[in-house]
C-alpha cells in the first residue's frame, strides 16, 4: 500500500468520490480500483477501511462487473463481520455495501453462506427497536 494511514484514508475517500462519475468509474476500474479498494478494506486504517468499504458499495449498487470482482475478492465474509461488529458508521456502510453485492446473481451464495441474512434482519430489529441502524 505504501502511503501513510491517513493517505490512504483520503486516496479511499477521493477514489469513492470518483465511482460516482461514470466516466471516472471507468478509468477507476480499469487502473484496479478494486484490487486497491479491497486492500484497503482488508487493511487496519479504520477510516480507509470505512471509506473503501463506502467505495465498494457504491460500485456494486453500479455495475455488475464490481459486483463479481468484489465477490471473487473474498469481500463479503469481512463485509458480514463489519456489519455484525463493527461501529455505527461501518454498520451503515456494509449493510448498503450488501444490498448492493446482494444485487449479483453469482454473489448471493455466498451472502447466504457468510451469514448475512441474519446479521441484516438482526440490523432491521434493532432499528425497528430504536438501535443501531
Amino acid at each position: 500500500q505504501g502511503s501513510s494511514p491517513d493517505g490512504a484514508a483520503h486516496a479511499a475517500a477521493a477514489l469513492g468520490d470518483l465511482v460516482g462519475a461514470s466516466d471516472a468509474e471507468e478509468a477507476a476500474i480499469r487502473s484496479g480500483a478494486l484490487d486497491t479498494l479491497v486492500a484497503w478494506f482488508h487493511g487496519d486504517n479504520r477510516e480507509a477501511r470505512l471509506r473503501s468499504a463506502g467505495a465498494i458499495g457504491e460500485l456494486a449498487w453500479r455495475r455488475s462487473d464490481a459486483r463479481s470482482g468484489f465477490a471473487e475478492r473474498g469481500v463479503v465474509q469481512p463485509m458480514v463481520r463489519l456489519l455484525a461488529i463493527g461501529s455505527r458508521p461501518e454498520q451503515e456502510v456494509a449493510a448498503r455495501a450488501l444490498g448492493g453485492l446482494a444485487l449479483g446473481e453469482h454473489c448471493r451464495q455466498q451472502l447466504v453462506d457468510a451469514g448475512a441474512v441474519p446479521a441484516l434482519v438482526e440490523k432491521l430489529c434493532c432499528a425497528s427497536a430504536g438501535g443501531l441502524l
